[in-house]
């Protein structure tokens, strides 16, 4: 629950009083430790009565802080308020006269305020020790500084690297109506949270603003700079917003950690992830985020108390669970684990069933009281600073007790110490600088709580303990860190907590607007309450003020002030143009007519003669200004001059007439007008200017008469010049009042012109007044001169435009409409060889025109024609026809006997000897069979081979004789047939075989004669078979004569590449032989 700073004032006048003129600079030796008891009968608090709930948790505006922990020193709060500091003093940390610099201190030593003076009303609540320097909040909620200053880290913008004795932080006091609620110190900088002052001492459960000076390398310091600070700045958001309504604040080596609105937020160094912030690890962080790693995020539980070690964070949570993040080599997570956590806080590793009350974070060690007050530490043990007796160990051990169980604790380098239930200070860990403070002169290292003797409050004063706060000061049995309401119990708006009394009413002149507080809070100035139990203030009303807080009636405003608004400190004055008898809420304006140049009056005074006050409330009357006058006193007005007559000085009291030249046509002038160009006036006192006649103008002001206008100008009435007739115009006479208009045919082109001009030929004008002349527009003629219309060109011509006649079409071009304003091309196809001419002519059949505005058409060569009319160019004749004229409009089919593979040709090939072309139109020659020949050109068949003879080849233009002893009886034979046994062919071309005849024999095939026997006669037989082959041969030379003509070959065709390139040659279907000749097997020749 939050320290009530009502009740700890009223302990602390109460202090004073005991403790006034006694020394607090008194050490005490290491043998008073002997005599120092463990046990005490009863608390001595900083409250009025017995705490709730005794202890403390660091960094809370709940409860002040009476021990804490430095690099090498400690420093702890006493009952009698004052500081008292043992270790190193190598910056003056211990704050003690009697200390000399960089002189360890082995005992508890005094701070010294006022540079070793007397104490004064310097007296302490709380304590926060930095890395080598100290701050502590005053009773009265202000706050000082002393030790190392390097970087500003002291708040008192001295220039000084040390200080010796406490000085005050800067802005931090009473004089800014602030008040310190909690303080933490880091390496080289400081935190605090900065709340309001109230009238009661007390703070709201919303808490205050975090002021943080001194290194701010890293961003610790949380202004959005990395500026070093010697004075407090506040810290802001990313954007700039100061974070309002923070509980608890943590101050690290170099990172900070707090609690704003129930939410965990840290900044600063952010290397190993201890800010807890994922999205931003190894980003350092110059102004608060929000701590975010998985494990507070996904359970929603809020923190109730956070702490920053040197690398790594940790936070208490509203379950009584404690998570760490950042880095964990030394075990700081308590889990068992080591190494980094960016993004997943680990839970500490409790005994069953037991949660968390108090945290309490080092720089590689974290400490917990658990709610069975018991005391568990983990991280880092090298120096026995977990007070486990060195047992150490990835898991917390528990701080070795007996007799006693603490209610507060304290972690800082390698040390640790705690105030117990028996409001005894013990401490453990490292002892190199006497931090231990048991007095005992060894530097050895403690690793179990050793009790330490705060000493005296004076040479022979009573025995001094820590200070002791109350975590409960409602008694609701809830810590205030855990609880929705800290400060009181369900006391009503109108009424506030009083520890030992209850909710009483807040007195007349108080109010409390909020619930659950236990404090009243004076009507501000301007408000008053005549009533007690009241939760709201009333304002004064107009008429009246309120100067001091805490009043309980409003004054009326005495005669001569005024106060128009409510809930005002004073009255104010009255303003010069006003008046205002006694007991007005608000001052009367002076009336029109009257004024008033002094303040604070109570009547007005009348306007003088040449002089006005037009409005009311004026300080000062008004000199009628020239145009105006009067005559008389105290009027809200200035008479005009009227028609005629002008005032040229301020302040006149009569009018003047205006002169020749001049004249006054309206009330107020404060001088006549001069008759204005183009006017004259010659009367005095005239209210008018006249208008020059027609035909005159004035060029100048205020003159009496006008002029004549030139020729070629006009003018009008009341014209200050002559106008030259416009473009157009003319006019030959002066003094006119107007010009004359350009006749239809006539033009006149400049101002002024006293003439008009005639149209020449190419131009006309249709209407009068024309300035120019219009060309006759193209396709269009004029002319004449003065012409007043412009001609159309007929088809067959045309013009440009501005023309006097129209041309004839050229040869090659055409123009087929009236008002044509060129001429037009024959397009290819298309010729006209005439001039004039509306049309072109179509290139005939057998002709083409290629050209555009052709004037004769072109014959088609020979070899191409063109059957069509209009046509650009001629057509090739195709393959197997052909054109032999010039001009061809059709083709011819190359005739049977003839071909032409090629186009574009004026003639047709002969087929060569060996071919033959059977068709019109071909586009190749066909070689003749084999069996077939032909011996001539221009052919249309091929010749078979006659009996006798044989064609072997395709293409052949001859045939060749059988050789002899071979015969070919039929026609269109490709091969001879060889003489058989017993038979001869005696000579070549021979168309039958011989038998041999009797008496002769040939045993062999294919022989041109026989061979005698040795037998001189012929058998019968012989004789016999050779009788019947002479009738077969007889009979088939008979059928072969009526044989029909040789086949004719297939054609083949030539590529245009290659026409005399033959194919395979086809194969010739061949008759069956006799039967007497197939006996034997014939050989080819």
């Amino acid at each position: 629950m939050v320290e009530v700073l009502g009740y700890k004032r009223l302990t602390v006048f109460s202090m004073i009083l005991l403790f006034l003129g006694m020394s607090a600079s008194m050490g005490f030796s290491p043998e008073d430790t002997s005599s120092l008891s463990e046990e005490k009968p009863s608390f001595e608090t900083s409250t009025t009565s017995t705490p709730y709930w005794p202890g403390s948790q660091s960094g809370s505006i709940y409860t002040y802080d009476s021990v804490d922990i430095g690099m090498n020193h400690v420093c702890a709060v006493a009952t009698d308020n004052t500081v008292r500091c043992w270790g190193a003093n190598d910056d003056y940390q211990i704050g003690n006269q009697s200390t000399s610099f960089d002189v360890d201190a082995a005992v508890p030593m005094v701070v010294d305020y006022n540079g070793g003076h007397s104490q004064g009303t310097d007296l302490a609540v709380s304590i926060g020790a930095g890395g080598y320097h100290n701050c502590a909040i005053e009773t009265d909620g202000t706050l000082k500084c002393w030790g190392a200053n390097y970087y500003g880290q002291t708040g008192t913008m001295s220039s000084s690297n040390t200080l010796q004795f406490p000085g005050p932080v800067v802005s931090l006091d009473n004089s800014n109506q602030l008040e310190v609620l909690a303080i933490d110190a880091g390496l080289s900088h400081t935190c605090a949270i900065v709340g309001n002052v109230s009238s009661s001492g007390g703070i709201t459960n919303d808490g205050g603003r975090v002021a943080c000076w001194g290194r701010n390398h890293f961003g610790q310091i949380g202004d959005n700079t990395t500026i070093d600070r010697d004075q407090p700045v506040y810290v802001v958001d990313e954007n700039g917003n100061e974070i309002q309504n923070v509980t608890a604040i943590s101050v690290g080596r170099i990172h900070n950690c707090a609690i704003v609105d129930g939410n965990a937020m840290c900044w600063g160094y952010n290397v190993y992830g201890n800010l807890g912030n994922e999205s931003l690890v190894g980003v350092n962080n110059y102004s608060p985020h929000a701590v975010n790693v998985t494990t507070l995020q996904h359970t929603q539980r809020q923190a109730v108390a956070v702490g920053s070690g040197f690398y790594h964070s940790c936070a208490l949570l509203d379950n009584g669970s404690v998570s760490c993040w950042g880095n964990g080599d030394d075990y700081e997570f308590g889990d068992g684990s080591s190494g980094l956590e960016y993004y997943n806080a680990r839970y500490v590793s409790f005994p069953q069933n037991r949660t968390a009350i108090t945290l309490e974070v080092g720089d590689n060690h974290n400490c917990a009281i658990l709610d069975d007050n018991s005391t568990w530490c983990w991280g880092e043990h090298n120096r026995g600073q977990r007070g486990d007796g060195g047992i150490g160990g990835s898991y917390p051990t528990q701080v070795q007790t007996s007799g006693y169980y603490f209610t507060s604790i304290s972690a800082g380098q390698y040390n640790t110490c705690g105030i117990s239930n028996t409001q005894q200070v013990y401490c453990w860990g490292e002892n190199w600088n006497y931090q231990v403070g048991i007095g005992t002169g060894s530097t050895s290292d403690v690793t179990t709580p050793a009790l330490v003797n705060l000493g005296p409050s004076t040479q022979n004063g009573p025995q001094q303990y820590p200070l002791i706060h109350d975590r409960d000061p409602d008694n609701d049995g809830i810590l205030s860190i855990f609880d929705d309401t800290p400060l009181a119990p369900d006391c009503l708006a109108g009424t506030y907590f009083i520890l030992g009394i209850g909710c009483v009413d807040t007195d007349p002149g108080y109010y409390q607007d909020m619930p659950h507080n236990d404090f009243q809070i004076p009507c501000p100035i301007g408000t008053f309450q005549p009533n007690s139990g009241s939760a709201t203030c009333i304002d004064a009303p107009p008429g009246y003020y309120v100067d001091t807080n805490a009043s309980v009636s409003a004054t009326p405003c005495p005669p001569g002030s005024q106060q128009p608004l409510s809930a005002q400190t004073e009255c104010l004055g009255i303003d010069s143009g006003h008046y205002s008898p006694p007991g007005t809420p608000s001052q009367i304006p002076c009336i029109p007519g009257t004024f008033q140049p002094q303040p604070n009056q109570s009547s007005c005074l009348p306007s003088d003669p040449g002089y006005h006050v037009p409005i009311e409330g004026q300080a000062h009357q008004t000199i009628c200004p020239p145009g105006t006058y009067q005559p008389g006193y105290g009027l809200a007005s200035c008479y005009e001059a009227s028609p005629g007559n002008h005032v040229s000085l301020e302040g006149s009291i009569g009018e003047e007439e205006c002169q020749v030249g001049t004249y006054a046509d309206v009330f107020g002038l404060s001088e006549c007008k001069l008759a204005s160009p183009g006017h004259y006036v010659n009367s005095i006192a005239a209210t008018s200017e006249e208008p020059c006649p027609p035909g005159e103008y004035q060029p100048n002001s205020g003159q009496t008469s006008c002029l004549v206008v030139d020729a070629g100008h006009y003018s009008n009435a009341g014209s200050d010049s002559m106008v030259l007739c416009e473009i157009g115009y003319y006019q030959p006479s002066p003094g006119s009042d107007a010009c004359i208009a350009a006749e239809p045919g006539y033009f006149v082109e400049s101002e002024g012109s006293t003439t008009q001009e005639m149209c020449t030929p190419g131009t006309y004008s249709e209407n009068a007044a024309s300035s120019l002349c219009t060309e006759a527009s193209p396709g269009y003629y004029s002319e004449n001169e003065g012409s007043t219309t412009q001609e159309i060109c007929l088809p067959g011509s045309y013009s440009s435009a501005g023309a006097a006649s129209c041309e004839l079409a050229d040869p090659g071009y055409i123009v087929n409409s009236e008002g044509a304003s060129q001429q037009e091309e024959c397009t290819p196809g298309s010729y006209q060889p005439a001039t004039g001419s509306t049309d072109c002519i179509e290139a005939s059949p057998g002709n083409y025109v290629s050209t555009n505005a052709a004037i004769a058409q072109t014959e088609c060569m020979p070899g191409t024609y063109q059957w069509e009319s209009g046509q650009t160019g001629c057509v090739d004749s195709p393959a197997g026809k052909y054109s032999a004229q010039a001009g061809a409009s059709t083709v011819e089919n190359c005739n049977p006997g003839t071909y032409q593979p090629y186009i574009g040709q004026s003639s047709c090939l002969e087929a060569d000897m060996g071919h033959f072309v059977d068709e019109y139109g071909a586009t190749e020659q066909v070689q003749c069979e084999v069996g077939s020949f032909q011996s001539q050109t221009g052919q249309s068949s091929c010749l078979l081979s006659n009996p006798g003879h044989k064609v072997s080849s395709a293409g052949s233009f001859a045939e060749t004789q059988c050789l002899p002893g071979t015969y070919q009886p039929l026609f269109g034979k490709d091969s001879c047939i060889l003489a058989s046994a017993d038979h001869f062919v005696e000579s070549a071309g021979s168309f039958q075989q011989t038998a041999c005849p009797s008496g002769e024999s040939q045993p062999e095939e294919g022989q041109s004669s026989c061979i005698v026997d040795d037998d001189g006669g012929l058998p019968i037989i012989a004789i016999a078979g050779a009788a019947i082959a002479v009738l077969a041969i007889g009979g088939i030379l008979m059928a072969q004569g009526n044989s029909k003509p040789a086949p004719k070959g297939k054609r083949v065709r030539r590529s245009p590449e290659d026409a005399r390139r033959q194919k395979k040659r086809p194969k010739v279907e061949q008759k069956k032989k006799p039967k007497e000749a197939s006996k034997k097997k014939n050989k080819e020749e």
